[in-house]
């Protein structure tokens, strides 16, 4: 029999995953208008501020679809328009201070993850470039920033802490659920290569790199190209003018690539170096790939993929002989892709992408916006993405009986603490736990949740003033320890 403290915390995981709304608000046009799909039709707040987004740009939102930050790869800004405290001097080098009065150029150059059983914070993973011969440009240090939404509009608690410095596309991160419905992979590519680079971020920190060579990418592509992963996670498509497209396989699992498959998409006709698109429908059973006059649509479910290509739209007259080519594709959370046009003040929209061929209804210019829009969307994963019931990895969610874990194998430490608590499992390891902190009051100050699959946990807490503080370690609604713990 299961006990209603376990009914209460799967309706609670269940509530949590329908919840989550992190890509509910897109800033665009330059930083003066919000994509609010918390309404339906869209509604189109103006921010009243101006903000140089180009190619590079992330938004955020809670839980809930309200607005926490957006970026353009050089700042950090806040829900009411204006910088957060430490967001300045993000990627910092001679291309930053070159670029960041327009706003940095790389394309899928940042993105917003929520920190994985932490409630306030949130990672932004970013890529500086420079010039390297015999490339245009290469991403040459991948940086991640912690930030915190607890404290006022938000404050970056730690900023430009290098993962990895090598040689990388400009841009073109991109980040996939791990099968847990928890952690989180993320991917970015090398520059002119056929290798991948993935990064596991899991509730203590960021892991990795580990490496993959697979499929035949081996031309400068990150300027004109776009990446994606299915919304189910199962695929991995990537875009450019050169290289064309690539698909993958993905173990949401592992983290690793599969059965590669090339599709030649047919030439622009005009000069290389275009913008090329990619995105897949709701249902991941068709992905769209966008060249600059053309969008194609090719079938997933099909033996061969590339016998499926077929063109769904291209580009009309309108605004003559200053065309609104087609640019990046970003899937939205009321199901339509919307299609940026550069520097024009509309969206195209494929309004059915479920729908084979036509029955798509890809809409051109049918998305009027309050100003001119540049060539990027926010850059944005599929935040709503569960665990993968029955795989070798689903095992987060399954409850013990009793808790595995008794008061003396814990440890709380160190105490008193100032920034970084641990907890230490002595001999055992307790599955899904849940740690809160509270003040003298009883008032909760800080809660996660976590799953013990190591000794021992590091807690990265909020800035709190110096005090005397409460805490509790519970398991499915059963307290395993608690004490007191003070603060420097």
């Amino acid at each position: 029999m299961i006990k209603p403290a376990l009914i209460g915390l799967f309706c609670c995981l269940a509530l949590s995953l329908a919840a989550q709304k992190h890509d509910y608000q897109w800033v665009i046009c330059w930083g003066m208008a919000v994509l609010d799909f918390n309404e339906d039709p869209v509604k189109i707040p103006e921010t009243g501020q101006t903000f140089p987004l180009r190619e590079n740009s992330a938004s955020i939102s809670n839980e809930y679809g309200q607005l926490l930050f957006y970026t353009n790869g050089c700042e950090i800004r806040g829900a009411d328009y204006q910088l957060i405290e430490n967001g300045d001097s993000l990627n910092p080098g001679f291309q930053t201070d070159l670029q960041c009065s327009g706003g940095n150029i790389g394309p899928q150059g940042s993105l917003f993850l929520p920190a994985p059983s932490y409630q306030d914070l949130y990672y932004l993973i970013h890529l500086n470039f420079d010039w390297i011969p015999p490339h245009y440009s290469v991403g040459h240090w991948l940086y991640y920033s912690l930030v915190d939404q607890s404290i006022g509009t938000g404050k970056v608690l730690d900023k430009n802490h290098l993962l990895l410095q090598d040689t990388f596309t400009v841009g073109l991160i991109t980040a996939c659920k791990h099968a847990n419905g928890r952690d989180w992979w993320i991917v970015i590519p090398e520059m002119a290569s056929n290798k991948l680079y993935r990064f596991l971020l899991d509730p203590r920190g960021i892991q990795g790199p580990w490496e993959q060579r697979i499929g035949t990418v081996d031309q400068d592509d990150s300027h004109t190209g776009q990446v994606v992963f299915s919304p189910d996670g199962r695929y991995y498509a990537r875009m450019d003018d050169y290289n064309k497209l690539h698909i993958y396989d993905f173990d949401r699992c592992t983290g690793l690539f599969s059965n590669p498959r090339f599709v030649d998409i047919p030439d622009s006709g005009l000069t290389y170096g275009v913008p090329s698109s990619v995105a897949f429908s709701p249902n991941s059973q068709l992905l769209y790939a966008g060249q600059i006059e053309n969008l194609y649509q090719i079938n997933m479910l099909v033996s061969s993929i590339e016998a499926s290509l077929l063109l769904v739209g291209e580009l009309d007259d309108f605004e003559a002989p200053f065309y609104g080519y087609f640019q990046k594709m970003q899937l939205a959370p009321d199901g339509k892709i919307y299609l940026s046009t550069g520097s024009k003040p509309y969206l195209n929209v494929i309004d059915n992408p479920n729908e084979k061929g036509v029955a798509c209804h890809f809409i051109q210019h049918e998305f009027l916006l309050p100003d001119q829009n540049y060539i990027g969307l926010p850059n944005m994963s599929n935040y709503r993405l569960g665990r993968l019931e029955g795989s070798p990895c689903d095992s987060l969610y399954l409850a013990p009986e009793y808790p595995t874990c008794l008061e003396n194998q814990l440890e709380v430490f160190p105490n008193p603490f100032q920034k970084e608590l641990h907890i230490r499992f002595n001999d055992c390891l307790p599955g899904l736990f849940d740690f809160v902190l509270y003040d003298v009051l009883g008032r909760v100050v800080w809660r996660a949740s976590f799953e013990g699959g190591s000794f021992e946990y590091p807690l990265i807490l909020p800035d709190l003033p110096a005090n005397v503080y409460l805490y509790q370690i519970t398991q499915y609604g059963e307290k395993l320890k608690s004490g007191k713990l003070v603060k420097r």
